[in-house]
């Protein structure tokens, strides 16, 4: 029996009930007990068949990024093969991702006139992914095409959608049939990492066999250690990247498992680039393959960072995207030390949903705990913090359990947050690129959003900064009347 419209495949147990009523399905994945499989149907019986696959993605790449049990991602897994294996059963030409696009969205959808496969922009428009941004548009060809004696070098505001630009061209670079690492992405911060990874986890979702590992500090490396073996790409921290290249170098390989890797995306490269990161980096790159292409991508390309550039790719195809009129209204205002905290509290009061950075992580939980005490409840993010608190934060500000968030700088890079109405600098930024990436926090998307940033009697030399920036003088607002 096989059914010629996919509507009518309303229900995950609908699903398992024709598949069983075919009776030539196939044993279960080994190692899955069928009352484990069972049990699983029931719980999700009214589902449609595209969410039971999204949640047991969703969950495997949580347990995955968590450092969860190995038995608890087996069994998912071996579940979401079973399901897809009745799924084919029954439905052979159609894949359960695909099951709710609506064809005139592909017709439509400019990625595929970028070079990228058929399933994977199927899976970008269910994502939201309706059409490229600027930065994809230029960027994607230059990734396919990319080569080792070339690379490609990009810069583009926050917000405009730089990981799609990388990970759509890694995902559709990927061999899921060879279970070795082909693609490697450097980030400088936990956050930066865990988030590239889930983009890069749901871009890759249409093909189970395609797996993503996220390595970071904080976390036991013995697990990481096997999610690297077996996955095709890698998003790491140069701290963690460099450990797992040294156990791997000691270990039992012929020949370092990373020699396999042919695409190395370094995200937020004038950080990684930068005097402290380095040196592990270069030690990480010399364990790649010398024929693997490189791609960097940063918001703020400055005239020196060509310089390190050039030491690394000889040529480099440079894209520098024009920035767009801003999406995010600016908001000087001269206040006094003493004086900030209650002209914070009197922008708080609008409700809206708030990002307050500080200038270290001492002054972030000071503020927090504050607020707190004042009746604002809110979520703080800084370093030296447990990677479950931070990821804590994180979700609840996301998902709006909490409306403000407070942090140090470890936030202002990368961290995807939609919705952000309002950034306010508590203390003010301390260089241009600081400011840049602090107020690319709202405006997001090409999203309107606003920043506020104080500035007291001790930071001239921080607004003269930005007056460079600006290539003006600050026009100073009054602070509205509680």
């Amino acid at each position: 029996m096989i059914l010629a419209n996919v509507t009518e495949i309303t229900t995950v147990e609908r699903v398992v009930a024709l598949a069983q009523q075919e009776g030539n399905h196939g044993p279960l994945p080994s190692g899955l007990r069928a009352d484990r499989f069972e049990a699983s149907i029931r719980r999700n019986q009214h589902l449609t068949p595209k969410d039971f696959v999204d949640s047991l993605r969703h969950q495997i790449a949580f347990l995955e990024n968590q450092g969860g049990k190995p038995e608890r991602t087996q069994e998912r897994r071996a579940i979401l093969a079973a399901f897809e294996q009745m799924w084919h059963q029954v439905q052979p030409s159609v894949s359960p991702p695909l099951v709710s696009v609506d064809p005139k969205l592909l017709e439509s959808n400019g990625f595929l006139a970028l070079g990228l496969s058929l399933p994977l922009v199927t899976q970008l428009v269910r994502m939201d992914c309706l059409s490229p941004f600027p930065v994809q548009q230029a960027a994607i060809p230059l990734m396919l095409a990319n080569r080792a004696e070339t690379g490609v070098a990009v810069g583009a505001p926050t917000g405009s959608g730089k990981t799609v630009a990388f990970g759509a061209p890694l995902v559709n670079d990927t061999n899921p049939l060879i279970s070795v690492p082909q693609s490697l992405v450097l980030s400088h911060t936990r956050e930066l990492a865990a988030q590239t990874a889930g983009v890069l986890q749901e871009t890759a979702s249409f093909d189970p066999r395609i797996k993503v590992a996220c390595v970071y500090g904080d976390r036991g490396i013995q697990p990481q250690l096997a999610a690297v073996r077996e996955s095709h790409v890698i998003v790491g921290t140069p701290g963690r990247l460099q450990d797992i290249v040294n156990a791997l170098k000691t270990g039992q390989d012929k020949e370092h498992p990373f020699k396999t890797i042919k695409n190395v995306v370094l995200d937020e490269a004038d950080k990684l680039l930068d005097v402290g990161f380095l040196p592990i980096v270069k030690s990480i790159l010399r364990h790649v393959s010398p024929e693997a292409a490189i791609g960097l991508f940063s918001a703020t390309m400055y005239p020196g960072l060509h310089q390190h550039i050039a030491k690394h790719i000889p040529n480099p195809a440079y894209l520098q995207m024009e920035t767009e009129k801003p999406k995010v209204k600016v908001h000087f205002y001269r206040v006094q030390e003493e004086h900030k905290f209650s002209i914070l509290i009197r922008f708080l009061k609008q409700s809206k949903k708030t990002l307050v950075f500080c200038e270290s992580r001492d002054r972030a939980s000071a503020l927090s705990e504050a607020l707190n005490t004042k009746g604002y409840p809110n979520g703080l993010l800084r370093g030296q913090m447990g990677q479950n608190r931070r990821n804590l934060a994180i979700s609840q500000f996301k998902n709006d359990t909490t409306r403000i968030l407070v942090a140090s700088d470890v936030a202002s890079r990368g961290m995807d947050v939609k919705g952000v109405q309002l950034v306010i600098s508590y203390d003010c930024p301390k260089t241009p690129e600081d400011n840049i990436h602090r107020n690319g926090r709202a405006g997001r998307a090409g999203h309107w959003g606003e920043a506020i940033i104080f500035i007291s009697d001790y930071d001239q030399e921080s607004q003269n900064r930005l007056e460079e920036h600006y290539r003006r003088r600050l026009d100073f607002e009054y602070i509205p009347q509680s």
